[in-house]
């Protein structure tokens, strides 16, 4: 039968992620006026492991300024990988954190041991940030 409504949905692609199986290969790192650096320096992420299908990275100790803004993207370009706040899913900290302008901002300073998951099968990215 007739519903008589119709029903719609609409995506709209907003990257394209080409992961491969050696995850370690990815030199991922976060770019931004973040610790200093005005959008020149990417402050990199080491691999940590992959369990269940989720790759982990980590960046041990950071601090972050408040006020301070900045992207997760492939180190030293953007044609592969760059997420901003909508991109993410953030965890541990994430009042501390806000759109801005797509970037990610951080409100208050705070340092911070960073974890960046992923899981292709999902294609969820989750930015985990724990105070130190």
């Amino acid at each position: 039968g007739n519903l008589g409504k119709n029903f719609t949905a609409k995506m709209t692609k907003t990257a394209s992620v080409e992961f491969t199986d050696d995850a370690t290969a990815y030199k991922l790192g976060l770019i931004g006026a973040i610790a200093g650096t005005n959008w020149d320096t990417d402050l990199p992420f080491t691999y940590v492991s992959e369990s269940n299908g989720t790759y982990k990275y980590e960046i041990a100790s950071q601090a972050i300024e408040a006020d301070a803004q900045f992207k997760v993207r492939t180190a030293g370009t953007w044609d592969k990988i760059n997420l901003g706040f909508s991109n993410v899913k953030i965890t541990g900290d994430p009042e501390n954190f806000a759109d801005q302008g797509g970037n990610i901002l951080c409100k208050s300073a705070a340092t911070y041991k960073i974890t960046l998951s992923f899981t292709p099968e999902e294609w969820e990215w989750v930015l985990d940030f724990q105070k130190l």
